[in-house]
């Protein structure tokens, strides 16, 4: 029976570990390039007709930006869930930082864990996982955090998983 709690104790306090893309990458096809420099240029038309220059340069600059980011390949990071944080590459957020945490499943897609930080800027940490790892995730998190329902996504989320970011 000690024994049993002893093997007990060791998986419960074990890290959970893996490594992932620290994004999921979109194929994009030549209708995708296309659509944007074409929003791009008819934004940028519509700018120069109401004499907006500012506003015309930054569509340009947004536009240019947005290609160079699609084109951008993910790294690979490794995630750590231990019993003194969450650690995401060399950055680590410790328990003390974090509010809560939920899980949100995605068919089809990787899950996400999505930690909510104390903090103003950028408050919410989300890491992809496959659903056996997310489990494993969770029940380490819930060793040390509460976890909330899951949040409704953002406008800004739609829009970026529209677009393929």
């Amino acid at each position: 029976m000690a024994e049993n709690n002893a093997a007990e104790h060791a998986k419960k306090t074990a890290p959970v570990i893996w490594r992932a893309a620290e994004f999921e990458r979109h194929e994009r096809t030549g209708a995708w390039y296309a659509s944007v420099v074409g929003v791009a240029l008819v934004l940028v038309v519509i700018a120069l007709i109401q004499n907006n220059f500012f506003f015309a340069l930054f569509i340009m600059l947004a536009a240019g930006v947005l290609v160079l980011f699609s084109n951008r390949k993910p790294h690979i990071v490794e995630f750590r869930i231990d019993d003194e944080g969450v650690l995401v590459g060399s950055s680590r957020y410790h328990y003390e930082d974090i509010d809560f945490f939920w899980m949100r499943e995605r068919p089809g897609r990787l899950d996400e864990i999505v930690i909510k930080r104390k903090a103003v800027l950028n408050p919410l940490l989300k890491i992809t996982a496959d659903t056996h790892t997310a489990k494993s995730a969770r029940l380490k998190l819930l060793e040390k955090l509460p976890e909330m329902g899951e949040d409704q996504e953002s406008l800004f989320d739609i829009f970026t998983d529209w677009l393929g970011f």
